[in-house]
Order: C-alpha cells, then sequence, then structure tokens
C-alpha cells in the first residue's frame, strides 16, 4: 500500500520527529557487491527492536535479503541482486512493538522512529512518523539512494511505502517487503481494486502499471495479446483503488500481480519496469581497465576489459575501433595496433542487456557504453614479441610450401588443433612465452579489417605430433590451460608482398605458458567462434616436409569432441607460429624507445672481447627473485636493416662483484664466483628488414646452458668473445651512453685480452628472456635455514610428509611453471650419497587462506588443481658438498608441469616416500621454521589419510627450477669388505644425456690396487665363495664391459664415461660393479666386491 494514496502527494512532509531517549547505533554492511557509488544501496532500519532483540533483527534483515536473493517467484529482485548493496542500522527501541491507535483499548509504545498502525485509518498501514531520526540513522550507512527498509517487531499484518518501505517482521514479512520495495524502488503502483469508489474521472496516470485505456495500448502496447504471467496482456478493469465499476475505471495489464496480491509473481509489465529501474540506476560495466595506460606504440597489444554485473543474464557484448562498426566480443578485447595511424584512437565497449522480459525500451536503459581514447606513436614490433622463436624452425625467415584457410580466412565456426614436436622448436631446453602470432601467405600485399572472437587452448600433448587422436581431448596434456578467451581486431594495412611475411595476427595470453619439448609436443587448440571479415585469404605453412607437425580440425563447431578433418589420421602440416617469448628489457627505459647512442662492438667489429654489466634496477620491477635466463638478445640502432652473419663466439654470465658502472679494466675482475659459460661455438643470425623505431631485437642468442640470475646478489655481467665471423651485419647496435645509468662496459678489440680500456659508461640494449626461478622460502635463497628434518629425505621406511608454503614466501610477484623440484641437505654436511628413493610426489594450489591453517587431513589441504606430477624413482650420487647454499643435490624433473599462482593460495608439496631403496643417508635435509610455511606427517604409512605429527611450523627449504632429467642409479645387492672397510659403488654425476663429466666411482677400496669395473646388461646374484672369494657376489652378467684401472692412495678408483647427446640412448639400461685386490681382505682369493648399482639414462 501506498502512503500518498492516504495523505496525497505531501504525505510524510508533516510527519514529526519524536523525543525518544536513543541508543547507540551498529552499522554493518550485509552485502557487499562493489563501491557504493557504482551500485544501488538499500539500507534497513529497525523499529521496535529492544537492545536484547537485536539478534532478532539480524536475523531478519538475512530472511530479506536471502528471499530478494533466491527466491523464483520474486523474479527479478534476485536476478539482479548484483546490483544491490546491503546495509543495516541497529538503534534499540525502549519497547517492542508499533502504535495501534485504531486498537481498543490504544496500543502505544515508545519505539525510535515510532512505528504506527492504522494510518488514514487503514489498519495495515503501517508507516514511521519519526522520518527525521530514521533520515538521520539511514545516512550513517554508506549510501542509502533514497530507498529505506524500516522493520517493525510486531507480530501484526501491516506494511506500507513512501520515502520509507515499512513492514512488520511478521510471518508474512518477506512478502510484504517485496510488494513495498515495488513502491519504493520500482515505482509500481497497487493495483488493487478497492479503496477508492468509481468513476474515475482523471487522465492518463504516471504509474507504469495501471492505465485509463481500455486495451492497454497507451501504456504497454508491445505486450498487448502477449502471454503474461496470469493470462494474456491487455488491460484488466479494477486498479490503483478503482473497481471494475462503474466506467470508466482504471486497468492494470494482466489479472494479478505481486502488486495486487502477496505470494504472487510480478506481471510483465512490472518485470519490465523493475529491470529497466536496474538499468537505470546502475552501470552494468563494471571496473573498465586498459593494459597497458598511457600512450602505445605502433604493433603493440593493447588490452581493454571489464566485469560484466549482468554476466547471469541474457546478454550481447560488442566492441569497436573508432567510427567502425561494432562486432560480438567478450568482457576482454585485444587490439592488436599494427600500423593504426598515429594519433587518437576510441575504443568503445557496448554491453546490452537482451532480456525477452523487456520490449519497450525507448531510453535504451538496457545498454551501456564505455569508451577508452588510446593516443598511438609511432613504433616498430612489440617488445614482447620482438624476441620470438618461429615455430617450426625451419620456416623461421623461410616461406613454407603451403598455406591453408584454417582459421582466419573462414567466417563461421571452427575447431583448429595443431601440434609441434620436440624438433620443431629450434633450440634445446624449456621456452615460456606470452603470446602466439600467424603469417599470411608470402606475396600478400595488404590486409583487410577483421575481427576474430576465439579461444586459444595449449598443453603439452599426450600424442606424437604426426599421430593425434581424432578425439580432441585426447591429445590435451594435463597442463592444458584457456590462455585466450577474447576478440582479436586487424586492422587494415600494406604489407609490401614480401616472402614470408610477418606475422600479423598476434593471440596474447592472460599469463605466460611454458613448454618443455623434453615432455612431449606443443599442442595449440584454437576455437574460432565467430568472424567478421577476412584479413587474408590465405596462411602459411609447410606440409609433409618431414617437419614433426600435425593438424585435425572440425570444420563448422568450436565446440566438437572429434575431428571431421582431414578425413583420417593426422594431416602433416601446421601453420607458421611465432612464440611471443616474455622478455625484459634492461634498461627497461628503452623498451619502446630508442637509446640515444650505439655501438659495433661486439657483434660488428670483428674478433673482439666485450664484457657488459647491468644493475638490477635497470629491468623492469617485475623481474624481481631469482630468475634462470634462457636466452638473450640485441637490437640494430636506429631501426637499421641488417644483414645476415656468423660469430664464433663463447659468452660467459656471472652475478658481478662490483657496481656496473666501476667495473675494473681486467675483465675477470668483474666477475663473480657463479660465472658460467652460456655459448660456445658458431651462432647464425639472419637478416632483419628495416623497421621503425625502435628496430626488432635481432641478434638472439639462447643460451646452451641456462644461467641463474638473482637480481638481488649483484649485477649481471655478460662477457662475450668474437673470434671470428662471416660476414657483417652491417649496422651498429642500439644502447645508451654516458646517461648516468647503472650500466657499464669494457672491451678490447683481441679476443684474448685480459684487460680492456678504462670502462665506460654505456652497454647494450638487452632483452633478457627467463623464467622465475625462486627458492622458497625466498629468505634461504642464499643462506641455509634455521633448522632441518629428517622427513622423508633421511628416513630408511616409508610416510607421508606435506608441505605448505605460502605467497609470502616467495619473492616473485609472476605465476611459476614448476617444472623440477630441488632441495639441498643441511648445512654443515660434507657430503652425501649415494642413495636412491622411490617417492609420488603429488602437487596442489591450496584452498586453504595461509599455510598456517594446514589440517592432520591430508585431502582437506589440497585445492581442485590436485595432481601427481612424479611417480617414481630419484637418485642422489656421492656428492662432496661445498658448503654453498645454491647446491641442491636431490633434483627431480616433474613428470608434468605444475602451474603455481602465489595470489590465489598456498604451493602444497605431498611427498610419499616408500623410504630409501639404494645406499643409505642419515643426513638432515635443510629448512626454515616460519609463519609462512607449515607441514603435517603420518610417519610410517605413505598412503595414509590423516597425520600423526604436525600442524608444526616447518618446512623445508625448496628450489622451484632445475635443468636435469631424473637419471637414476640405484644401488642394490650386498658388498664384501676389505682393509678399506665395505666398498661403495657410485657416479660421477647422474647418467644424463649428455654429460661430459660422467663417470664411475669405488670409494673405501684398498689402497694403490689394481681394480676393474665390470658392466652387464642384467641383475644377477652369483656367490662366489666357490673361488675363494667368500661371501662375495657377481652382480651383473659382465657382458658390456671390463674395464681395468686401480685405486689411488685413499682407497678411491674412477673412471670417467661421458655420455654423449645422443636422444637414442633414452631410457638405456645397464649395470656396474667394482672389483679390486685386496691383500688384506679376509678370504681366501684376496679380492673385495661393491655392490652394484642399476644405471638408467635419461635425455
Amino acid at each position: 500500500m501506498q502512503l500518498r494514496h492516504i495523505f496525497g502527494a505531501a504525505a510524510g512532509l508533516f510527519l514529526a520527529a519524536t523525543a525518544n531517549e536513543l541508543h547507540a547505533q551498529t552499522v554493518t554492511t550485509v552485502v557487499n557487491n562493489g563501491p557504493s557509488a557504482e551500485l544501488y544501496d538499500m539500507v534497513i532500519l529497525g523499529d521496535g527492536y529492544r537492545s536484547n532483540e537485536q539478534t532478532r533483527f539480524n536475523q531478519d534483515v538475512a530472511d530479506i535479503v536471502a528471499y530478494f536473493q533466491n527466491q523464483a517467484s520474486v523474479y527479478p529482485y534476485g536476478e539482479y541482486f548484483q546490483c544491490y548493496n546491503v546495509h543495516s542500522v541497529f538503534r534499540a527501541s525502549l519497547e517492542s512493538g508499533a502504535d495501534d491507535p485504531c486498537a481498543n483499548p490504544v496500543v502505544t509504545r515508545n519505539t525510535v522512529y515510532d512505528a504506527e498502525y492504522c494510518w488514514g485509518g487503514t489498519q495495515r498501514c503501517l508507516y514511521i512518523r519519526n522520518t527525521a531520526q530514521a533520515a538521520t540513522d539511514a545516512a550513517l550507512a554508506p549510501d542509502t539512494d533514497g530507498r529505506v527498509i524500516v522493520l517493525v517487531n510486531d507480530t501484526q499484518y501491516g506494511g506500507c511505502a513512501s520515502t520509507y518501505a515499512v513492514s512488520y517482521n511478521g510471518s508474512s514479512m518477506e512478502e510484504v517487503n517485496c510488494h513495498e520495495w515495488g513502491h519504493s524502488f520500482g515505482l509500481l503502483a497497487d493495483e488493487y481494486d478497492y479503496g477508492t469508489s468509481g468513476p474515475y474521472a482523471g487522465g492518463e496516470p504516471a504509474d507504469i502499471n495501471c492505465t485509463a485505456s481500455t486495451t492497454g495500448n497507451a501504456k504497454w502496447p508491445l505486450w498487448v495479446g502477449a502471454t503474461g504471467q496470469y493470462g494474456t496482456v491487455g488491460a484488466c478493469p479494477g486498479a490503483c483503488y478503482y473497481p471494475p465499476t462503474p466506467l470508466p475505471t482504471l486497468y492494470r495489464p494482466e489479472l494479478n500481480c505481486e502488486m495486487r496480491e502477496l505470494s504472487r509473481r510480478f506481471c510483465t509489465i512490472c518485470r519490465e519496469q523493475m529491470i529497466k529501474r536496474f538499468h537505470q540506476e546502475v552501470d552494468m560495466i563494471d571496473n573498465p581497465f586498459r593494459s597497458p595506460g598511457g600512450s602505445v606504440a605502433q604493433h603493440s597489444t593493447v588490452i581493454f576489459g571489464f566485469a560484466n554485473r549482468i554476466a547471469n543474464r541474457p546478454h550481447e557484448i560488442q566492441w569497436r575501433i573508432d567510427a567502425g562498426s561494432f562486432f560480438s566480443g567478450t568482457t576482454s578485447f585485444y587490439w592488436n595496433v599494427g600500423a593504426a595511424t598515429v594519433g587518437n584512437h576510441t575504443i568503445t565497449v557496448r554491453l546490452t542487456d537482451t532480456s525477452p522480459d523487456v520490449r519497450n525500451d525507448p531510453s535504451n536503459l538496457l545498454r551501456h557504453e564505455f569508451s577508452w581514447t588510446v593516443n598511438v606513436t609511432s613504433g616498430s614490433l612489440d617488445p614482447s614479441c620482438s624476441v620470438e622463436e618461429v615455430l617450426p624452425s625451419t620456416l623461421d625467415g623461410v616461406e613454407g610450401n603451403s598455406s591453408t584457410a584454417f582459421p582466419f580466412a573462414r567466417t563461421g565456426e571452427m575447431r583448429l588443433m595443431m601440434a609441434y614436436g620436440p624438433t620443431a622448436l629450434g633450440v634445446s631446453g624449456p621456452t615460456r612465452f606470452d603470446g602466439i602470432a600467424f603469417r599470411p601467405n608470402g606475396g600478400t600485399a595488404s590486409l583487410a579489417a577483421a575481427s576474430y572472437r576465439m579461444q586459444a587452448y595449449l598443453s603439452t600433448s599426450r600424442n606424437p605430433a604426426t599421430n593425434l587422436s581424432r578425439t580432441f581431448e585426447s591429445n590435451h596434456g594435463l597442463d592444458r590451460v584457456l590462455l585466450f578467451n577474447s576478440t582479436v581486431a586487424v586492422a587494415a594495412r600494406t604489407l609490401g608482398a614480401s616472402s614470408p611475411s610477418e606475422f600479423v595476427i598476434e593471440i596474447p595470453f592472460s599469463r605466460p605458458f611454458e613448454w618443455d619439448p623434453s615432455y612431449g609436443p606443443l599442442l595449440v587448440d584454437l576455437r574460432l567462434i565467430s568472424s567478421s571479415g577476412i584479413a587474408a585469404s590465405s596462411w602459411d605453412g609447410p606440409i609433409s616436409n618431414g617437419d614433426d607437425i600435425g593438424r585435425i580440425a572440425h570444420q563448422s563447431d568450436y565446440t566438437a569432441t572429434t575431428a571431421d578433418f582431414p578425413a583420417s589420421g593426422t594431416q602433416n602440416f601446421a601453420l607458421a607460429m611465432s612464440l611471443c617469448e616474455e622478455c625484459e628489457v634492461g634498461p627497461d627505459a628503452y623498451a619502446e624507445t630508442e637509446a640515444g647512442s650505439s655501438s659495433s662492438y661486439p657483434f660488428n667489429i670483428g674478433p673482439n672481447r666485450t664484457l657488459m654489466a647491468y644493475d638490477r634496477s635497470l629491468f623492469e620491477g617485475d623481474f624481481a627473485g631469482r630468475h634462470r635466463i634462457t636466452k638473450i638478445a640485441f637490437r640494430p640502432d636506429n631501426g637499421n636493416a641488417m644483414a645476415a652473419f656468423s660469430l664464433g663466439l663463447t659468452v660467459d654470465m656471472s652475478t658481478g662483484i662490483t657496481a656496473a658502472n666501476a667495473l675494473s679494466s681486467t675483465f675477470n675482475s668483474n666477475h663473480g664466483a657463479d660465472r658460467r659459460r652460456v655459448w660456445n661455438g658458431r651462432i647464425d643470425i639472419p637478416a632483419q628488414p628495416a623497421s621503425s623505431l625502435p628496430a626488432g631485437f635481432g641478434v638472439e642468442i639462447p643460451l646452451q646452458t641456462p644461467f641463474e640470475y638473482d637480481p638481488a646478489a649483484g649485477p649481471l655481467v655478460v662477457d662475450f668473445v668474437v673470434t671470428q665471423g662471416s660476414g657483417s651485419p652491417g649496422t651498429a647496435f642500439d644502447g645508451p651512453f654516458n646517461t648516468g645509468e647503472l650500466i657499464g662496459r669494457v672491451f678490447s678489440s683481441s679476443p684474448t685480452a685480459t684487460t680492456g680500456g678504462a670502462a665506460q659508461n654505456f652497454g647494450l640494449v638487452m632483452c633478457v628472456v627467463s623464467e622465475p626461478c625462486p627458492t622458497l622460502p625466498a629468505a634461504q635463497d642464499r643462506a641455509f635455514g634455521n633448522t632441518s628434518s629428517a622427513f622423508p629425505w633421511a628416513s630408511p621406511g616409508p610416510m607421508r610428509a606435506m608441505y605448505a608454503y605460502d605467497e609470502t614466501s616467495v619473492a616473485t610477484t609472476k605465476p611459476i611453471t614448476i617444472q623440477h623440484l630441488r632441495w639441498r641437505p643441511i648445512s654443515g654436511a660434507t657430503s652425501i650419497g649415494p642413495v636412491s628413493y622411490d617417492v609420488r610426489i603429488d602437487m596442489s594450489t591450496s584452498a586453504l587462506a595461509s599455510a598456517s591453517a594446514i589440517t592432520t587431513t591430508f585431502a582437506t589441504n589440497h585445492g581442485s588443481n590436485l595432481r601427481t606430477v612424479f611417480n617414481g624413482t630419484v637418485s642422489i650420487p656421492y656428492t662432496v658438498l661445498s658448503g654453498n647454499p645454491r647446491d641442491f643435490p636431490l633434483s627431480i624433473q616433474l613428470n608434468s608441469p605444475f602451474y603455481w599462482n602465489p595470489s590465489v593460495g598456498p604451493l602444497i608439496v605431498d611427498i610419499r616416500s616408500n623410504g630409501i631403496i639404494g645406499g643409505a643417508n642419515s643426513t638432515q635435509f635443510d629448512g626454515f621454521n616460519g609463519p609462512a610455511t607449515y607441514r603435517v606427517v603420518h610417519q610410517s604409512d605413505r598412503n595414509a589419510t590423516v597425520a600423526d605429527f604436525g600442524p608444526q611450523s616447518f618446512a623445508f627449504s625448496i628450489s622451484l627450477c632445475g635443468e636435469d632429467c631424473n637419471g637414476t642409479a640405484v644401488n642394490y645387492g650386498a658388498a664384501c669388505a676389505g682393509t678399506g672397510g665395505m666398498p661403495i659403488n657410485s657416479t660421477l654425476g647422474l647418467p644424463q644425456i649428455p654429460n661430459p663429466t660422467f663417470g664411475f666411482r669405488l670409494r673405501n677400496g684398498p689402497a694403490s690396487q689394481p681394480a676393474a669395473l665390470w658392466l652387464g646388461f642384467s641383475q644377477t646374484s652369483i656367490d662366489l665363495t666357490g673361488l675363494g672369494a667368500t661371501n662375495c657376489f657377481l652382480l651383473n652378467s659382465l657382458n658390456l664391459a671390463s674395464i681395468t684401472t686401480a685405486t689411488n692412495a685413499s682407497g678411491i678408483a674412477t673412471f670417467n664415461a661421458p655420455i654423449p647427446l645422443d636422444p637414442f640412448l633414452d631410457g638405456g639400461i645397464f649395470y656396474s660393479q667394482w672389483v679390486a685386490i685386496d691383500p688384506g681382505a679376509p678370504r681366501p682369493l684376496p679380492v673385495i666386491t661393491s655392490d652394484g648399482q642399476r644405471i638408467t639414462l635419461c635425455f
């Protein structure tokens, strides 16, 4: 019931405040869907609740919120509830209930807002007199938007609405509030047909759900004749308090409605009005953003996006570039700027509620738009994609022998899956990239404007690239991830008909993807949802030329589960694809601008030695924490063309020991102890055409041996020695000179020089491709922890040990693709191994709020992305420990990579050990007792579900990156002792392909005696007692080799056996054992034999 029906339009203006004793108020935000300035704020007050009834008030508020949000019959309240914030303000009254002047006897109650029944003589009209106090209290909430609910603590049915929607809190409380909120918020009229005698003598009423038209065409012509909630929409006589007769009267849209009778649905016209009111009050485009901000260079990518407040409602999202046509999209849009003209451009998003419940919206209330103005500046290829790997590598700078229309020359849906085998990548080791790009067929003169709404999923394929399953999902690996779900727009521009063409369609990822070819092929699953225009009619790629590639497709359904192309099997074809590698530019001030100076050293000057140092401050802020550098790159000066050339080159890297801008003229004096040769050999650099400024990083040096760099430890030193060359780049290279930045260079024209000229404040602009390589906890990156543990690495029997690491324990802000786990022994340990374990490791991102919330029930600590990342054998060879905290001798390459985003939750490392299966170890492993690390353990059962130890504030120091595969050397069988004690069979390093320093070692043998290494293809256990070698055993078949050598004065014998780079050796197994003459051995035949080792090679 509306109060204005009783008192007219001036209702409430004469209401006076009543002097009451005021109690303190409590303000609570019950529902927080976003900033009050952007949403509609509902405020709920309580009247007639005493101080001891606050709990009842809180429950009443919760019941109303739940009813509005979840009750389907009060649609559309729940469907648009995300547009509300709800606040409550509680101020206690001296008495419960409300006044009732119509009761006999009269009821009076001392309440804070002076609620009263029987307004205007209508018993059920319940309203408040002290509106001034109500306004004061409602203003205590963050916002009110002028709409306030007042709950009155009384069991008598009643309610009324004007400025305030007032209702009792009895059994029909929720329904009464639903009705009254229709008045206050929806501006809806009562559809009662009583309360006023007819006939109606006025004009067309203002209320949307009430008309004087006998057909309804005056108010809702678009709905007349439609099937409504209660019969056909039209004009039902009797509404707005006027009875059906006498005529003329007022009419309602349908036979019934919530605004006519409680516990009914809103009628069609009321639904439409409420939805329009939501849109009138709230902008459904929430939190619009763009990245990067500010001006952007040509050929870069700009990401636009927003949060959709009506994501659960029928809607349409469209985007537009400048004054072009709108095209369909999603909540994010990736604009490939390309060669867009320099100057301002406008990107507009349009969000339209397409609800079938709204037909009459002449003011377009259901349409929302937001525009960004983007200033485009002159630029070359975006730095994020200027360091790239082309797949297959045979097409780097070379046109493919075929082309295809899939998917960018198609206008309908399709699903295209392409696989690139390990040999398609031109470098060894993993690569980390944050986008992919494709190029049209060579000779394409120009691009037409086009847009493609698509999804891109990537993973490491389960199947060979040339033999994919016809069932799409059967090819995806465990690391399958959606990296793009948006629209790519291509601007019309001239290409120049070059062959090969440039990569023009760039698909940036929501986060980097790391591919290690040793796990299997790279799988790219492109799903074209819709498109507008065709950028080019054919797209480059090779077919049937021996490349390790393949594709399957469904030509008309992006959601298809099986392929319909080719007719069978896998086609030996894939698009030429560029992997846009994640790159940090140093100095970062020149990431998108020219540095202003240049030098021909070291690439355009002949033989020379050039050392450059870069302070950590020169790299972007997110280059924080230890990183594993896999590639470095440099760019020509001034956008110059660069000719192809070759160099004989060595590159050493280290963490510098002097300031980058205060180098010593003695080259080696600038290097730190971690100096490492990262390239040694010939390198071929392809030509690069001239470009706008700055040029792309055309000189790419993929490191043969990655370098771990911690920016906090000192500057990055890069030391080049060029010994010979073929061809010349014909250009100097870009870099800043005398700018005061923390950068430095020493150089000499002699490649064998030990000293150079005076250090200069100069360095080439360098792009660094790397992956995070953190140690957990971060404080233990270069220092041992404060405690240690045996669980499980020094425990001989089975156990289950679960470790949790908070996001605060990692020093990088980047998500991490974990491919290795490494542990180290306690500080002070002098050696370890040989020892082998049978172990399973599960990992997940925990749903726990923090590591400290870990429970003794193992399963409850894991998150939804739980994955078994390793299940097998791992070995530690005999290792002399140097006391360096960077030595992690226990290294495990995971069977499948694990992606951890520290901002989502703690990292769980769940180790299930069967104990030591070969060798022995009593050395505990290093760890840390602190607030960000916790563990629980079961000390005797690897399959336990509940821990019997912990929770404890402790976790191992653990490195989350490495280089090595899981070669194993597992000790077995028994040795027979001699004068040196019990002989021990071990290896020099692990049997990894390649390993130039691999070998075999005997320890605890007799001093200075002949010895032999026995190698065989199978394991045996032959008792040699009958030959006089009491308690000695032959432990292999001795059908591979017998190699003679001798022990030294310490009883140690070694044999060096470098393992070549031959992938066909992968998985090879053989067995080793030592035998030595020992004149003092306690047996008739004076020999000793060691235990055996089962050697498994890995690549």
